[in-house]
């Protein structure tokens, strides 16, 4: 196994909430000296019965002496919490200890429910 009994595992993942609207839109940004970029991802389809979600992905980056745009689509395996919880708590090999929300802040855990979306869930092997 690469995770010896006791270690930890962190896994963020985009969970589908069952309760409230979704958050589909995203984007965010970051920069590092003079290299920069932009990130848009929005929905294009979403097939709740084989849980599966198409995401469009655009980067902008940006550099002193360039700038160019990648775009492409992201394929990703959708949960709701309670799937997850059932899938996580399927493996015997792993506790899920904590939770937390995409500010990566370890002062402040998540919340999690029905409306949760964006998490990182702490998981440390037995």
């Amino acid at each position: 196994a690469a995770v010896r009994p006791g270690g930890i595992y962190a896994l963020g993942l985009h969970l589908t909430p069952t309760e409230g609207e979704p958050t589909d839109e995203e984007s965010w940004s970051a920069r590092r000296g003079q290299l920069a970029i932009n990130t848009q991802m929005w929905p294009i389809d979403k097939d709740p019965a084989a849980r599966i979600e198409r995401f469009g992905i655009a980067f902008e980056i940006y550099k002193p002496t360039d700038a160019f745009r990648i775009e492409d689509v992201l394929v990703l395996r959708s949960y709701t919490l309670p799937q997850f919880e059932s899938l996580i708590s399927s493996v015997p090999e792993w506790d899920w200890t904590e939770t937390y929300d995409f500010r990566y802040d370890l002062r402040y855990p998540a919340k999690l429910g029905p409306d949760c979306e964006d998490i990182v869930a702490i998981l440390r092997r037995r």
